[in-house]
């Protein structure tokens, strides 16, 4: 009870504690072995840290961690949790990181499509017997084509092949692969 007196009844203690918990967050982030290296990974070991950071207030604290009351004895009170609310850099640099994570994503993204439009010419490809290469070419034909009708952007999709392949027989063969 006189430790707890001592330190400034509970709101003394919530500000020691708070002290003490944001050091020990500002040596995580700074370079500890498992700190993260990326801001997915602060946003996703939110959890570990939490764990950390309990354990690390018990043994500051003047508690054992064989304790299961997690008695904070320098203190003269029980630690019932740790929560953390969202990890979020200050300034410019939020905005530079949610920059950097968009690019990844739209990269991922552009990869991504150029890769379904690769086999779908590889599909027209080997159904009319030609370079994967003209099947390629003349699907981005086909896709700005079809952009100027519908007045956007357009994608190919692997369940437009129908149409595609008639369109590629018409540009590729004479009399439009008609016999």
């Amino acid at each position: 009870m006189l430790a707890y007196l001592k330190s400034g009844k509970e709101e003394g203690i919530n500000k020691i504690l708070t002290e003490i918990a944001e050091q020990e967050i500002r040596q995580w982030a700074k370079g500890s072995p498992d700190s993260p290296s990326t801001w997915e990974e602060a946003q996703g070991c939110q959890n570990n840290l939490v764990e950390k950071l309990h354990q690390r207030l018990i043994l500051r604290c003047g508690g054992d961690l064989s304790d299961p009351r997690y008695a904070l004895k320098d203190y003269g009170v029980f630690l019932e949790k740790v929560t953390i609310g969202s990890i979020s850099p200050k300034g410019d640099i939020v905005r530079v990181k949610e920059l950097r994570a968009k690019e990844r994503l739209e990269n991922e993204s552009e990869k991504a499509d150029f890769n379904t439009q690769l086999e779908i010419a590889q599909a027209a490809a080997a159904v009319l017997g030609i370079p994967v290469e003209m099947a390629f070419e003349k699907t981005q034909e086909y896709a700005v084509l079809r952009s100027t009708k519908t007045g956007g952007v357009y994608k190919i999709s692997i369940r437009e092949l129908a149409p595609l392949l008639e369109f590629l027989k018409r540009s590729i063969i004479p009399g439009g692969g008609k016999s």
